[in-house]
């Protein structure tokens, strides 16, 4: 079973499992303690980030967008700053 969770909330070793942090950027004082393992390629790119936190896009919009960017070809870092 997959479950997402918020890197900040509460851990639980019984509970939690394997936690992956899917992210372009780790983030200032995030300790290496609060995750498993880091996968920035799985992240949604930053101008699609930046789009649904300013706002401008809804969560279906975001969400359709993101599972897009996951399936397309080529290197992720030419995709980093689209």
């Amino acid at each position: 079973m997959l479950r997402t969770r918020c890197v900040r909330s509460p851990i639980s070793r019984k509970r939690d499992g394997l936690r992956i942090l899917v992210t372009r950027f780790r983030g200032r004082g995030l300790p290496a303690a609060r995750y498993d393992a880091w996968m920035p390629n799985l992240g949604p790119s930053e101008r699609l980030l930046g789009s649904f936190q300013d706002r401008g896009l809804s969560w279906a919009q975001f969400s359709r967008r993101y599972r897009n960017e996951l399936f397309l070809d080529g290197p992720i870092d030419k995709r980093r700053f689209r």
